[in-house]
């Protein structure tokens, strides 16, 4: 880039053409590009206060006689013991490539 061009200016600059979007939609969908959500803009914090509302209530790690997972019973004492590392390197791996091409 030359001397003061920016990002910003590039892209400002280059939507001008016309039918650019377009295109660039066409492009995406060919090559299976994913689109991703947008993040929201304005913070709920009446769903936290909600969630904490109803977490006060049920009091979920109070211990509570019959309440207890299923799922935990099957949890050993020290999980990283029991892991494969050889799995977890190629989940990993898989999962970067994945990451890689939906950019």
């Amino acid at each position: 880039m030359g001397s003061n061009v920016t990002d910003k200016s590039l892209v400002k600059r280059s939507s001008a053409f016309f039918g650019m979007e377009e295109i660039s939609n066409n492009f995406d969908k060919k090559t299976g590009v994913v689109q991703r959500a947008h993040k929201h803009k304005k913070h709920s914090f009446e769903d936290e206060k909600q969630i904490i509302r109803d977490l006060r209530k049920i009091k979920p790690f109070m211990e509570v006689c019959g309440r207890q997972s299923e799922s935990l019973k099957k949890v050993p004492k020290n999980p990283i013991k029991k892991l494969n590392t050889a799995d977890i390197l190629k989940w990993i791996l898989h999962h970067k490539m994945l990451l890689h091409y939906e950019l």
